[in-house]
């Protein structure tokens, strides 16, 4: 096996991760609905769910922990996420849930994962337990930081230095922007603070209401132009289509 890192931004926080021959999907988002938002780009590939290694989950917002796009996963395929949300994905039939408290860390396929600290509420709306958000650290030939949803806070700088490749938010849902989330002038300055060498977008343009064809223009927070312009020289932005593979040399 040579040492190898391809992603392909399915849309929203949604990322195939194929590091070192393990395969990973983040915050599977698999249909045309979210609730009442549809989705405004092409619909995911079959293959995007299948042949994975394991599903990484950052919280149990609807747009991140979607129940009728785990339905389409095979249920031999471990799913990892915070602790308080594993019965919830058992219910669904899944052999393999792990609750991967903050600070810890499991192998996949030879692949380190460590759950990581976000700011973002885990509160699911008719969820029952209400739960934490985390991000990932994959450790492999490289090292890759799956942000999840988060807005600034302190605990971002523990991960200075430790990040080749950021998937990094930018923006939510309207004309405002809470504290628990990224604009995209923030989150370049994250990859600056953090010293990220490559860093790709997601949680953006892949939403809208049904009457609208495209995310409203008012929603500037969410502008990738913005954040790849204010991304420092040292940081390498990536900007696919939605399902375009993408090799990081």
């Amino acid at each position: 096996m040579t040492d190898s890192l391809n992603l392909t931004w399915w849309g929203h926080a949604t990322v195939g991760i194929e590091i070192d021959g393990a395969r990973l999907l983040t915050d599977p988002v698999l249909n045309r609905w979210i609730g009442p938002l549809r989705r405004t780009g092409p619909l995911p590939s079959p293959d995007a769910a299948s042949g994975l290694d394991a599903v990484l989950i950052s919280h149990g917002h609807h747009d991140h922990l979607d129940l009728p796009s785990l339905r389409r996963i095979d249920r031999a395929t471990p799913v990892v996420l915070p602790v308080g949300r594993g019965e919830l994905v058992s219910g669904l039939g899944f052999e393999h849930v792990v609750e991967l408290p903050v600070g810890e860390s499991i192998e996949i396929n030879g692949v380190q994962c460590v759950a990581v600290p976000a700011h973002h509420t885990g509160a699911r709306w008719r969820g029952g337990t209400s739960s934490n958000s985390q991000g990932y650290l994959l450790n492999g030939s490289r090292s890759v930081w799956f942000a999840g949803d988060t807005g600034l806070f302190d605990g971002l700088n523990a991960l200075r230095g430790r990040v080749d490749v950021g998937l990094v938010p930018i923006g939510g849902w309207g004309p405002t922007l809470g504290h628990e989330h990224l604009s995209a002038v923030q989150a370049a300055q994250v990859c600056a603070a953090l010293e990220i060498s490559t860093a790709l977008p997601i949680h953006w343009g892949t939403f809208a209401v049904p009457s609208l064809r495209q995310v409203p223009a008012v929603w500037r927070h969410q502008d990738v132009t913005t954040f790849v312009q204010e991304l420092p020289r040292t940081t390498t932005a990536l900007t696919p289509r939605m399902g375009e593979h993408i090799a990081v040399v």
